[in-house]
C-alpha cells in the first residue's frame, strides 16, 4: 500500500475510533446521570474525563 493511500486510512480509522469513544463516553454519562442523579461535572469526574471536555460533552447530551 502505498504512503498515501496508508495515511488517508489511518486518519479515517483514528476518526472512527475517536467518534466512537465519545459516543460511548456520551452514553456511560447519559446513564451514570440518569441512575445516580449525579450531575455532568460528578459524572465527569466519576469516568474521569477531563473537565476541559466539558462543553463537547454538553453539545453530546443535547442532541
Amino acid at each position: 500500500m502505498c504512503n498515501l493511500s496508508y495515511g488517508i486510512l489511518k486518519q479515517g480509522y483514528d476518526s472512527g475510533v475517536s467518534l466512537g469513544l465519545s459516543q460511548g463516553m456520551t452514553v456511560a454519562l447519559k446513564n451514570l446521570m440518569k441512575n445516580t442523579n449525579f450531575t455532568l461535572d460528578k459524572s465527569m469526574a466519576v469516568l474521569g474525563i477531563p473537565l476541559e471536555e466539558k462543553s463537547k460533552y454538553e453539545a453530546l447530551l443535547a442532541q
